[in-house]
């Protein structure tokens, strides 16, 4: 059958051909100048490329190193310097009316920048000394009566000959209010107690950011730096009473904060002479965090139970890069060395009490470092008709050290080749075939303990962790049509080595490999404009569906990977109505996400969500949003199933399930620029 799969796609898409003209730049796909987002009023660059056909913003992966951590986006030509500013936070600098064009850029032809994806956008900037900057405030409110408000600004400009970008952002958002209720049942399905909930969620933020570019010494340099705070709080209050009894109500209050400082600085150099160029990257980024999370069960004022853990890392990650790119007629080639060191020391503590006494601390303290380099490779020839063929090959090799409680260190090594070819079948038709190999990163989290007072399940420490591997092979089609309309298709099979799961470790439980899986499935992009039923109306496609299993280390069962699902789909709708007046709305499914234990099984369903919006052009350069989110409220279930012995196994105990409804929230901004 997953063969079959394969071939049925590969008739769609050779269904789909067909000829016809569509805008090129260069080895662009596509290009959509200025104009083209002109009905909108965008006010940044981020407002223009959400309009792009067939394109979706992928953030940087959160890894370590610089070459691995690239999204897909240029602006340019050149990846943005910076791993701690964000994508989303570096276009909104970018005011609209600096930007000439957006060109659509085979990932093939990126290459080591491309960051794995098959389709990036190159941001192409107008010459321009003149400043400018946008100023956006926003509020939002929801059921309880909790407000929050932020505020960005950005800038930019020049001083000197140097030109400046700068953005500071803070405030409180991401409100959530769910309430509903908790029920426990016994294994043979008895009702053992139930009651009310209610869960409060919010999140503060600030952060603030600084570019600078120019020639020193002849050398094209960019200097950056940034710091943030992040701040994330849930409140989750219980009342339950034994099933049928009118009983005193037993209280559960569950507490979750998280606390991330971080700051960065980075500097770029470069040189272009003839067909070559020379880049240059040193980036040195700290990070400190501080997490907890704790339940009470309080049955009378004198009489409760308690459990609190807490967790306090500090990470430092210092890299250099050099890369050198060789561009000819028909042959473009890279080359990067990559240089990174770092460390995390973390300190962990578990606090219990039970019938109001305090039971003993338990305690951990872990350091963890890393020292990696890489050489990567790429060359691509576009010398026959129509095809772009890329080759490439990375070699990593990496130690990481672990101080008490394990004390041990284990050294990796591997080499990852890449081939890709494309073929424009005409020009508005795209198809291409890659195979590569990738090997994630190992989170320094997974080598330290950790205790989950929410269900009670904890994992130990595990020095014997390999980093995943992962060889993947895409068959992918893009069609394109009219001036906006576009189709994007991929077919996705996956065989992994050493997934990183929960597995057995000594008597217990903690983070491992499971040594092999396989995956299979689609990734699908669509913009189909509607100007038939509603003239200026598009609708958006933007979803995956995976089949993934891996053989259970506890039970030997087939299941999915721990927490690993497709992508949500979302289906969007959006009506430039007038030149002052946009509205649009969203359909979003969030597939399930599951957790295995060695005798839980843990499994949250979301539902669906719909959001509504509506912009209104005040005057030229100021701008009115209003949002609705989760209208008639969204579903966040819960259920928690505990086992006398090893999952599934062993018979049922006890099911603990929660059925909440996040409430409705109400959004405002106001964007400005000048």
């Amino acid at each position: 059958m997953r063969s079959s799969l394969f071939i049925y796609g590969a008739c769609f898409a050779a269904a789909l051909l067909s000829t016809g003209a569509v805008a090129q730049e260069g080895q662009a796909r596509a290009t959509f100048p200025a104009s083209f987002f002109s009905d909108a009023n965008p006010q940044n660059a981020l407002d223009l490329l959400e309009r792009v056909p067939g394109f979706t913003l992928v953030e940087g992966s959160e890894v370590r190193g610089f070459g691995d951590a690239a999204g897909n986006v240029l602006v340019n030509g050149v990846r943005p310097p910076s791993k701690d500013v964000s994508l989303v936070e570096y276009l909104e600098r970018i005011p609209a009316a600096s930007v000439e064009r957006i060109d659509l850029l085979d990932g093939a032809v990126v290459g080591l920048d491309a960051g794995g994806s098959l389709l990036v956008a190159n941001i192409v900037l107008a010459a321009s000394d003149s400043s400018s900057g946008t100023l956006r405030i926003n509020g939002e409110g929801v059921g309880d009566g909790r407000v929050g408000g932020s505020a960005t600004a950005t800038w930019q400009g020049s001083f000197r000959g140097a030109s400046l970008s700068a953005s500071v952002q803070g405030g409180r958002s991401g409100l959530e209010l769910l309430e509903g209720q908790e029920m426990l049942f016994s294994g043979d399905g008895s009702l053992i107690e139930e009651g009310p909930l209610r869960d409060r969620r919010a999140e503060d933020t600030f952060a603030g950011s600084l570019l600078a570019s120019g020639r020193i010494l002849g050398l094209d340099t960019i200097l950056s730096g940034s710091i943030r705070t992040y701040a994330w709080g849930r409140f989750s209050e219980n009342h339950l009473v034994a099933g049928g009894l009118l009983t005193r109500p037993r209280t559960d209050v569950e507490a979750q904060n998280y606390d991330r400082r971080a700051s960065e600085v980075s500097l770029q150099l470069s040189k272009a002479f003839h067909r070559h160029e020379i880049r240059f990257n040193a980036l040195r980024n700290t990070s400190d965090v501080s997490d907890s999370s704790g339940i009470e069960i309080r049955r009378t004022a004198s009489d409760f139970d308690s459990s609190l853990f807490i967790s306090d890392s500090d990470q430092t990650e210092d890299i250099l890069r050099l890369s050198w790119e060789f561009k000819s007629n028909d042959w473009s080639t890279q080359f990067a060395l990559e240089s990174v060191r770092t460390s995390l020391s973390a300190e962990s503590a578990f606090r219990r009490t039970l019938s109001s006494i305090s039971q003993p601390v338990e305690s951990e303290f872990t350091q963890v470092g890393e020292v990696r380099g890489s050489a990567a490779f790429s060359a691509t020839y576009s010398g026959l008709p129509d095809f772009i063929i890329v080759a490439g090959l990375a070699s990593e090799r990496s130690r990481i050290s672990l101080t008490s409680p394990l004390n041990s260190s284990n050294t990796y090594q591997f080499l990852k080749p890449r081939l890709s070819i494309s073929w424009a079948a005409s020009s508005k038709m795209t198809l291409s075939l890659s195979a590569e190999r990738s090997v994630g990163q190992l989170d320094f989290s997974d080598f330290v303990g950790a205790q989950q007072v929410g269900d009670g399940s904890s994992t130990q420490t595990n020095a014997d962790l390999q980093p995943p591997q992962t060889d993947a092979f895409r068959l992918a089609v893009e069609r394109r049509w009219g001036e906006s309309g576009s189709l994007g298709l991929t077919l996705v099979r996956e065989q992994w080595k050493n997934l990183v799961d929960v597995v057995p470790v000594d008597l217990g439980q903690g983070v491992g490999n499971i040594p092999e899986a396989e995956s299979y499935g689609f990734d699908i992009e669509v913009t189909w404009p509607v100007d038939f039923v509603l003239p200026g109306a598009e609708l958006k496609l933007a979803g995956a569906w995976r089949d993934t299993s891996v053989r259970d280390p506890f039970n030997g069962r087939s299941r999915p990977p721990q927490m690993l699902e497709h992508d949500r789909t979302t289906l969007s709708l959006r009506h430039v109505l007038s030149s002052r007046l946009t509205y649009g709305g969203s359909y979003t499914y969030t597939p399930p996400r599951r957790i295995f234990r060695r005798d839980q099984f843990i499994e949250f369903l979301e539902g669906e969500s719909m959001n509504v919006y509506g912009e209104l052009t005040l005057r030229e350069g100021l701008k009115l949003r209003a949002e609705i989110n989760n209208i008639g409220g969204q579903d966040l279930d819960r259920s928690l199933i505990r086992y006398a012995g090893t999952r599934e196994l062993a018979d049922v105990s006890s099911v603990e399930i929660r059925e909440r409804i996040g409430r409705s929230s109400l959004a405002i901004q106001l964007a400005s620029t000048f």
